[in-house]
């Protein structure tokens, strides 16, 4: 986030207050209070398209979908509504990367009543496209849902997700969908701070 090309981190305290951890192991405040009112947080790549990492927030009152565009200096600049209302109705909010091959990044989100799984596009004018079906349904039996990155080498990004027994890797398709490649059995539930939300 601060272009040094480092992991960070981002972190929300009980008072409300978001923290910008750099990778060299020091952090500061960056945002003084109120983020208690987010019930989402989302580190997003760069869905402004300006070159930074963005952040996602939902806001738990409304239910409005907030972007956060990062300044390149680990800060967030002044918000911007992406989505007007109704993003209480998902239980999971994943940035997972440039999915549909646009060299933007998307949003991925579980819908809480039925358990599918949608792919919102990110576009040029930095709102969210017209919602894909990715995912039919059973993903409520998921605990986590992850943006891994690219963990099959094909040059698309993955997601990863663990129903808190084993942990299941599903490949992004060149359609921007996804497909079951492989699970590894084992103690996931065990694995805590793992979500993306």
């Amino acid at each position: 986030m601060n272009g040094d090309r480092r992991a960070d981190a981002v972190l929300r305290d009980e008072a409300g207050r978001l923290w910008f951890m750099p990778g060299n192991g020091t952090g500061r405040l960056i945002g003084s209070g109120g983020w208690n009112a987010m019930s989402a947080l989302v580190r997003h790549g760069d869905f402004s398209g300006d070159g930074r990492e963005d952040v996602i927030a939902r806001e738990r009152a409304t239910g409005k979908l907030w972007l956060y565009p990062g300044t390149g200096s680990g800060g967030l600049g002044a918000r911007k509504l992406i989505g007007s209302g109704g993003w209480n109705a998902m239980n999971a909010l994943v940035g997972a990367g440039d999915m549909t091959g646009d060299g933007r990044a998307d949003l991925v989100a579980r819908e809480k009543a039925t358990g599918k799984l949608w792919l919102y596009p990110g576009t040029s004018t930095r709102t969210l496209g017209a919602r894909k079906l990715i995912g039919t349904g059973g993903w409520n039996a998921m605990d986590h849902i992850l943006g891994g990155g690219d963990t099959s080498g094909d040059g698309r990004p993955d997601l990863e997700a663990s129903d808190g027994f084993s942990l299941y890797q599903y490949q992004g398709l060149a359609t921007g969908g996804v497909r079951k490649v492989d699970n590894y059995n084992g103690s996931w539930w065990a694995q805590e701070g793992a979500t993306a939300f």
